[in-house]
């Protein structure tokens, strides 16, 4: 009877034992998959930061850009406004020269107008 249980001791040991060897080797596979996937996912990753990288160089350039332009017509507004300010105190002044002589006319005119009359009026007398 005891070598029976000794067998089946043993038996039981040697199942043990095996499904311990199984349990090693399959988590030991498992561990490997998972390292090849995350190499994979690491590359991956670097590649895609690489891209965004990139894309970041080009959009700073882009930036860079805009903003020269950006300068540039603010330039052109400041010296378009600058000459339209000139053109228009340079009509402003024409016309106030203009204004006083006509003005002067109009005086001159009324003034000669005026003698006129009482040059008549004298004759009248």
């Amino acid at each position: 009877y005891q070598r029976r249980v000794h067998g089946r001791v043993r038996d039981e040991v040697r199942m043990t034992i095996e499904c311990y060897k199984t349990l090693y080797e399959t988590s030991l596979l498992f561990a490997q998959k998972k390292v090849k996937a995350a190499e994979r996912g690491k590359a991956e990753m670097l590649e895609r930061a690489a891209a965004i990288r990139r894309q970041n160089e080009i959009l700073a350039k882009e930036v860079t850009r805009l903003s020269a332009r950006r300068d540039s017509l603010e330039n052109w507004a400041v010296e378009q406004q600058k000459a339209h300010e000139s053109s228009h105190q340079d009509d402003l002044h024409f016309l106030h020269k203009t204004y006083s002589r006509l003005e002067e006319q109009l005086k001159a005119i009324h003034q000669a107008q005026e003698r006129d009359r009482m040059a008549w009026k004298a004759e009248e007398v």
